[in-house]
């Protein structure tokens, strides 16, 4: 509501109108409140060593194999899922997993910020917390030869709070539609390939809680930017590892955070949108208008694959194909530093 505000008055109004805005943004956040509902009721310990994982998800039947099964082995101790609805198999599956907590909520889509902003200050105060999607895979660096619980101990020994990391869609080489994936592989065995163009601009963003602006880089380009075109594509900004605390706020999306210390530390988070299941997603999106300006992203999504059926992402002098951190360090995807670069080291001959 209040980007959309933005883009119609400014932002000076929006501040200026700040206790009205306010209001409605609190109002709207009781009523989810009121809305969301646990679903199991497993207990919830309080222990702050526990990394948490927060996710919102719908009909997720096909990446939540995989999912859960990469940020277990990652060491995540704990999920929380907030459903939306869901008429696939996609609760089965969260409640089969150990150590996961559902809640479930039928209102829009629109208000799913609010969702996540309840359990991040009711379940991650004081913990590592990785927010993400379902179809994201967050790589940090050196995530084959460190834990999660090693990389969050590395940030909490340099008064590091906030990673953030370049979003990154990856694709096959063949045709999107006729590159079928299986529920649980890894999805980076088959969409191997993303592309390697992306720039940085600084852009404004509004702190929901102190009603306030704050200025905060933003990744925009690739696959989305080459193929669809234009910039208004969505940020390729993802902040999904954080340790929360109760001043920090994280923007609708995980794009920018604020309240929190980032890190010079830079991982990527792979995006697996463009399974083949895409097609399906982006007419549901079209037709519900639940996302960002009525789904505008989606509609050209839909125009561009409906117009080019047998689209091909794959391009001979932009596609690049993922083989491990080592690489993704190399070319500068994602950043070490030379502390984290001598614990590896370090760590490898012990």
């Amino acid at each position: 509501m209040e980007a959309n505000i933005a883009m119609k008055y400014g932002w000076n109004h929006l501040i200026n109108h700040g206790y009205y805005y306010r209001n409605c943004y609190r109002v709207r956040k009781l009523i989810s409140k009121m809305k969301l509902k646990m679903v199991s009721n497993t207990k919830i310990p309080s222990s702050k060593d526990e990394i948490r994982l927060f996710a919102i998800v719908r009909n997720e039947e096909l990446r939540l194999p995989y999912f859960l099964k990469y940020y277990e082995k990652l060491s995540v101790d704990r999920f929380f899922f907030v459903d939306n609805a869901s008429n696939d198999e996609t609760l089965d599956i969260i409640q089969k997993a150990p150590n996961a907590h559902i809640f479930r909520s039928y209102e829009s889509f629109k208000n799913h910020w609010n969702w996540m902003e309840l359990l991040l200050d009711k379940y991650g105060l004081g913990h590592w917390c990785l927010v993400v999607d379902a179809d994201e895979i967050f790589y940090y660096p050196y995530c084959e030869k460190l834990s999660l619980k090693e990389f969050c101990d590395f940030l909490d020994l340099h008064k590091h709070e906030a990673v953030k990391n370049l979003l990154i869609d990856v694709y096959p080489k063949d045709c999107i539609k006729k590159t079928q994936y299986k529920k649980g592989e890894n999805p980076l065995d088959h969409y191997t390939y993303f592309d390697n163009n992306y720039f940085k601009v600084n852009r404004i963003h509004l702190n929901r809680k102190k009603w306030k602006l704050f200025w905060d880089p933003v990744y925009y380009g690739g696959v989305r930017f080459r193929v669809f075109g234009g910039s208004k594509l969505g940020y390729l900004s993802k902040v999904s590892l954080i340790r929360y605390k109760k001043n920090a706020y994280l923007r609708k999306g995980m794009h920018s955070v604020d309240g929190l210390k980032y890190s010079d530390l830079r991982g990527v988070v792979f995006h697996t949108k463009f399974l083949h299941d895409i097609f399906d997603k982006i007419k549901i999106a079209v037709n519900e208008e639940q996302y960002f300006n009525k789904s505008i992203v989606y509609r050209l999504y839909n125009r561009v694959l409906t117009d080019r059926n047998n689209l091909i992402f794959y391009d001979k002098s932009n596609s690049i194909k993922f083989q491990n951190t080592d690489m993704m360090i190399k070319q500068g995807f994602i950043k070490s530093n030379n502390s984290l670069d001598l614990l590896v080291r370090e760590k490898q001959l012990d």
